[in-house]
This record gives C-alpha cells, sequence and structure tokens, in this order.
C-alpha cells in the first residue's frame, strides 16, 4: 500500500486537527451542561440568538434569526418547530406569508436566561488554560478568522 506524504511528523502539530479536537471537546462540555435543562446546544444557540434580537428589534423572522446565528435556514426551523413544543417559542405566520415571526414565551425567557449562565459558566471553565491574555488573543484570532470566512450570501 501506498503511503501519505504529511506535512507534520505527528497530528498535534495540525492547526486543524487540533482546532477540531478543541471543538469537539468543547461541544461536549456543552452538551453535558446543558442537559439538565433539556436543550440542546443549537436549541441554546437559537433561543439565546432570538432573546438578543428580540432586545433589538420588533419583529424577527426565522430568516433573520438564520442570518443572525449563521444557522441554515432548514436547520432554523426544524429547531424553532422544536422549541414550540417545548413552549419556550411561537412561531406566528408574519406580514409575510412565507414568513414565521417568532417570539420568546415566559417559560422560553426564563430558560435561556438559565442556560446562558450555565453556558457561560461552562466557557468560562473550559477556556480558563489560556488565562486573561490568551482568551483575548483567542477571540481575537476566531473574529479575524470568522469575518475571513464570512459567505458574501447569508445561509437563508
Amino acid at each position: 500500500m501506498d503511503k501519505i506524504s504529511f506535512t507534520q511528523k505527528r497530528p498535534e502539530q495540525s492547526l486543524g486537527f487540533m482546532f477540531w479536537q478543541v471543538t469537539l471537546q468543547w461541544q461536549n462540555t456543552l452538551r453535558h451542561a446543558l442537559k439538565p435543562l433539556g436543550l440542546t446546544h443549537i436549541q441554546f444557540v437559537l433561543l439565546v440568538n432570538l432573546a438578543w434580537l428580540q432586545n433589538q428589534e420588533k419583529n424577527v423572522t426565522q430568516a433573520r434569526l438564520s442570518q443572525q446565528s449563521g444557522v441554515h435556514i432548514m436547520m432554523v426551523s426544524k429547531v424553532c418547530r422544536a422549541l414550540e413544543r417545548k413552549a419556550l417559542m411561537i412561531r406566528q405566520t408574519a406580514q409575510d406569508s412565507r414568513a414565521k415571526d417568532l417570539s420568546l414565551t415566559k417559560a422560553g425567557v426564563t430558560k435561556a436566561q438559565a442556560a446562558l449562565k450555565i453556558v457561560e459558566t461552562a466557557d468560562a471553565g473550559y477556556f480558563a488554560p489560556l488565562k486573561e491574555e490568551g482568551y483575548a488573543l483567542f477571540l481575537r484570532a476566531l473574529s479575524l478568522l470568522a469575518r475571513a470566512g464570512k459567505p458574501e450570501k447569508s445561509p437563508v
């Protein structure tokens, strides 16, 4: 069998591999942290993004939530239906009958606030080894990558 030629001597020297490993660990941390609330990570992301948007804008559609969160519109639709079944969100036909307006229920606001505290605590614990200086550098690096990789069009 032919051998593959690698640039690095070990996988741990690959930035992409290590980023993948860290992402998996972080997601696992959040999955465990959110489990007692009965939320998945994507449900948390959409709940909190909707809460943030509701603080800023009068009407929030699924398309706007997709744009804000970076989650594909079809996934937003699916997860919002699940959140509606949990009585955390209300989906109503918007003025444009093709769109859905979203709003959090009182239970949704309460759950989002509780989840946000849990995730912030989990994040602080997970990223603690970076210390304050490393955290700021990592956040700037991630922001740079996010801006550089932003698609020309939104995921809707």
